[in-house]
C-alpha cells in the first residue's frame, strides 16, 4: 500500500481520519497505560479505512507523545482529576447581542494546584519549522476553549496549549511563553 504525501498547511491527506485515530489512541492510553495500542491502532485504522501501515505510525506517534521530553503527559497522569475528549458547549453573546452557541471538544483537561491545564492535540503532519504558523492559525481556538472552560467549570485555567503529535512538541499558549 502507498502512503499519501502530506498536503497543505495542516498536512497529511486523510487528516480528519488520521486525527481521529490518534485522538482515540491518546484517550485510551491516558485512561489505561496498559492498553494494547497495537490492536487498537489496527482496529481504528481499519475503521477509518486508512492504509494498514498507518497503524504502526499511529502507535509510534502516541508513544512519542507519552515519552516526550516535556513532562505534560506525566503531569496529567499524576493529576487527581483528568478528563479526555470532553464536549464543551456554552452560550455567549454574539457581536449583534444575540446568543451564540459555542462548542468544541477538549482533548485533555487536568487539574493542578494552580488551576486547570487544557491541551488540544494537533495531528497536523508538520515539522518543527512550521509550528509557529500552526500556533498562530489555531490560537483563536485555544483562546475560545480556555474562556469556555472557565465559564463551565469551577476554577481558573492556569495553562493552555497545543501538543503537536507529529513533531512531538508541546507549545504553551497561555500564559504566554516568555521570550
Amino acid at each position: 500500500e502507498t502512503v499519501s504525501e502530506p498536503t497543505g498547511l495542516t498536512g497529511r491527506q486523510y487528516g480528519t481520519e488520521w486525527g481521529q485515530v490518534i485522538h482515540t489512541l491518546l484517550e485510551a492510553r491516558m485512561g489505561d497505560p496498559e492498553v494494547d495500542l497495537e490492536a487498537l491502532a489496527r482496529s481504528e485504522v481499519h475503521h477509518q479505512d486508512l492504509p494498514r501501515g498507518w497503524a504502526e505510525d499511529a502507535v509510534q506517534t502516541v508513544r512519542a507523545v507519552v515519552e516526550s521530553e516535556d513532562d505534560l503527559w506525566q503531569r496529567a497522569r499524576d493529576s487527581a482529576r483528568r478528563l479526555t475528549e470532553v464536549p464543551l458547549r456554552y452560550c455567549e453573546s454574539g457581536g449583534d447581542g444575540r446568543p451564540v452557541m459555542s462548542r468544541g471538544i477538549l482533548d485533555l483537561a487536568f487539574r493542578e494546584d494552580g488551576g486547570w491545564v487544557i491541551v488540544d492535540y494537533k495531528t497536523d503532519d508538520t515539522d518543527h519549522n512550521r509550528i509557529d504558523d500552526l500556533v498562530e492559525h489555531y490560537a483563536p481556538q485555544i483562546a475560545a476553549y480556555r474562556a469556555g472552560w472557565e465559564r463551565c467549570v469551577e476554577g481558573p485555567v492556569s495553562e493552555a496549549g497545543f501538543f503537536f503529535t507529529c513533531a512531538g512538541r508541546y507549545v504553551r499558549c497561555y500564559p504566554p511563553q516568555e521570550a
